[in-house]
């Protein structure tokens, strides 16, 4: 595993480790949220990160939850990116091969 796949599946692993803490601690309404002190010390970039997105919120008491509207719409749009990304190296790949073959003597 190259060291930037590692650095990518790593960051996917503190997301979901941040997101279980949210929901397992029931903090995914402003009622319900909780202080940022209390978070895993190793998730704050991928706290910063769900925050940017707009998955993780902070109430009026300055406490933080989940959105969970927002976490599904931010997963959906992640599935859509990579759906493309695969759908144009496949076409890259079908035109290659279509090339390579009527080119060759």
């Amino acid at each position: 595993m190259s060291a930037a796949t590692a650095a990518i599946a790593a960051q996917a692993a503190q997301r979901k480790k941040l997101i279980r803490y949210f929901v397992s601690n029931g903090a995914v309404s402003a009622e319900r949220a909780i202080a940022g002190a209390t978070l895993p010390h190793p998730s704050r970039h991928a706290l910063e990160r769900l925050r940017t997105q707009g998955v993780v919120r902070t109430n009026s008491d300055g406490n933080l939850y989940l959105d969970q509207r927002a976490l599904l719409e931010a997963d959906q749009a992640r599935r859509a990116v990579v759906a493309k990304a695969l759908l144009v190296i496949a076409t890259v790949m079908l035109l290659v091969a279509a090339v390579a073959f009527w080119a060759a003597p």
